[in-house]
């Protein structure tokens, strides 16, 4: 994790680490023969410019930036893309601070994307 310059409001991470997390933490997530997930990553910095708080933005005003496939970016060679997340906790305290990425996955069925691209 990094935390940018902008007074410690964001910091960034893999997108890639992100998915590993994911998949430790909820293996019926793992994409298989059947269902994969389509990822997009909530742009906090954007949508932040609309209010000061995530949570009092409209739904439909959130910007949200499409990943691609889960599976492809489990197999993406490197490290892959970061992502901005919000920093939580008391500044200056690195023990207390977590990054925030909102994530949001949608299951698609593997026959619906196998042979798109």
């Amino acid at each position: 994790m990094t935390v940018l310059r902008n007074d410690g409001r964001y910091g960034s991470t893999t997108l890639k680490s992100c998915m590993g997390l994911i998949c430790y933490s909820r293996p019926d997530l793992i994409p298989n023969e059947e269902t994969d997930y389509a990822v997009s990553v909530l742009d906090v910095q954007e949508t932040d410019g609309l209010n000061t708080t995530t949570s009092n933005v409209n739904e439909n005003d959130k910007v949200w930036e499409g990943k691609g496939m889960m599976s492809w970016l489990l197999t993406e060679k490197g490290l892959g893309a970061k992502v901005i997340g919000r920093m939580t906790g008391t500044a200056g305290n690195e023990d207390s601070q977590a990054l925030e990425v909102i994530l949001e996955l949608m299951p698609v069925s593997i026959s619906s994307h196998t042979t798109i691209c």
